[in-house]
């Protein structure tokens, strides 16, 4: 049986998030021309530290291929994240920091911990929320599912030219995260949110041909 036990501080990463998703089965992401691991270990301009594994004679006669191996690995890994770690998407970019532990004592992995979001911004309907707060929090057990505490701002004017800060609220986990919006303090629906996105305004304050076209979206 192997014992491992590690302390990890990862000073500077970049995660592309549909690779991630794809990893772990959770959602669906469009197809990938080369895959993640493979396109960084064929690539020769990159710059900074890289690791690379190369399979061996020796490794190829390795016990690890042994029936039952996985199964009985156990151990715990520390994760440091000082900060300078992002996360990327088409329309998600935020920077992390935190501590994790790695912890295997049954037949998967399990993750505990929280992660702080110290800066970043999403893109919604082509408008840019501003992420003022957040942490994604990992609470163990075999899914591998955060539990998200994000708070974004959008800041717009009205039709009268006057600022406006519409707020959304993410909690929950990752698969389905509730949202909640609140304009200027003030909790509003989904439908008025989008509105005022699109169009600066609410949705009862929209002219008959907008409307009907945002219910039929």
């Amino acid at each position: 049986d192997v014992v491992f036990d590690s302390d990890l501080t990862i000073p500077q990463s970049e995660f592309n998030l549909p690779a991630i998703l794809r990893l772990f089965g959770q959602f669906t992401a469009p197809e990938m021309p080369t895959p993640l691991l493979v396109r960084a270990m064929t690539e020769h301009d990159h710059t900074g530290d890289t690791l690379r594994i190369i399979p061996t004679a020796e490794n190829k006669a390795d016990t690890s291929t042994a029936p039952g191996y996985f199964e009985r690995l156990r151990g715990k890994a520390k994760v440091k994240i000082p900060r300078n770690t992002w996360v990327k998407s088409e329309d998600m970019r935020i920077e992390l920091s935190g501590d994790l532990e790695l912890i295997k004592n049954n037949e998967f992995f399990e993750v505990f911990g929280t992660v702080d979001v110290v800066r970043g911004q999403y893109y919604l309907l082509g408008k840019t929320f501003i992420i003022d707060k957040g942490n994604i929090t990992f609470q163990g057990g075999e899914e591998m599912m955060p539990i998200l505490d994000i708070v974004a701002t959008y800041n717009f004017r009205n039709a009268q030219r006057e600022e406006e800060k519409l707020t959304a609220n993410i909690t929950g986990d990752a698969k389905e995260p509730h949202i909640e919006f609140t304009l200027n303090g003030n909790a509003i629906n989904e439908g008025d949110a989008i509105s005022y996105l699109l169009f600066g305004k609410r949705l009862d304050e929209l002219t008959l041909a907008p409307q009907d076209n945002m219910q039929h979206n």
